[in-house]
């Protein structure tokens, strides 16, 4: 383990270790999903695996899968039910492609 911590993580019970362990793991699972997380413009045309069109009703954060030829395959980490990811109306949540140039990388300053 190199996070530094290690001087906290000494001084832990057995226990309390093992429970660190387990959601330090959980923490580095999720950090590298949201190096992975890009936003998706109001307006942009998306396609399903069958092909159907979807235009995106409003900003979005999207988690990216892959880029292959200039596209982007995307899927929907965040659905509530109340509002449609598309215009058209419920979307699948996985195998969404679009330009790739289309979408912007977050950072954290």
């Amino acid at each position: 383990m190199n996070w530094g911590i290690q001087p906290l993580f000494d001084i832990l019970d057995i226990g309390s270790q093992d429970f660190f362990k387990r959601h330090i793991s959980d923490f580095s699972k999720a950090l590298a999903i949201f190096d992975s997380i890009v936003f998706i413009p109001a307006g942009t045309g998306a396609k399903d695996i069958d092909g159907q069109t979807c235009t995106v009703r409003s900003g979005y954060l999207v988690v990216l899968g892959k880029i292959e030829k200039e596209k982007a395959t995307f899927y929907i980490p965040f659905d509530d039910g109340e509002i449609p990811f598309c215009v058209e109306g419920t979307t699948p949540r996985e195998g969404l492609t679009t330009e790739a140039s289309i979408l912007k990388k977050l950072t954290v300053n």
